[in-house]
């Protein structure tokens, strides 16, 4: 991606569990979505929204943040970022080699449908490009 003052490289990735046999027919995810924004010129300002859906609230939990849904206790999301997050949208201005991780957890049950659920999105200020990506699920 890039915009007047930079170049970005967003790499997403749904993490696998330690030692899990590929082959076999069971599920090999860690229920984690890995979000990495690399500076790979110039400075940028980012802009990181969590758009939960149905009424999703955050709370800090652990350096991050936990997304509740009073009508849903059995969705369980928690937002972690190497930067502070002050809330649902924050912004970050990154420069040249810099990174930005975002991990996005879900718990319970596998989530056939995450993207109906939970949007993270990723703005670059200053540019002509923007992302909106719904974080998705593989099958569980």
């Amino acid at each position: 991606m890039r915009s007047h003052t930079g170049t970005v490289r967003l790499t997403d990735a749904l993490t696998l569990r330690s030692g899990i046999d590929l082959s076999e027919d069971t599920s090999a995810g860690r229920s984690e979505l890995l979000r990495l924004v690399e500076i790979l010129h110039g400075q940028v300002r980012l802009r990181i929204e969590t758009l939960p859906h149905e009424g999703g609230h955050p709370e800090p939990h652990a350096g991050g943040l936990s997304i509740l849904y009073p009508s849903r206790p059995d969705i369980d999301f928690w937002l972690f970022c190497s930067q502070p997050l002050g809330g649902l949208q924050t912004i970050h201005d990154l420069g040249e080699e810099q990174r930005l991780q975002l991990v996005l957890r879900w718990g319970g049950r596998g989530y056939r449908h995450l993207h109906e659920h939970i949007t993270l999105i990723i703005l670059i200020f200053g540019g002509y490009c923007t992302l909106e990506v719904p974080a998705r699920s593989a099958a569980a």
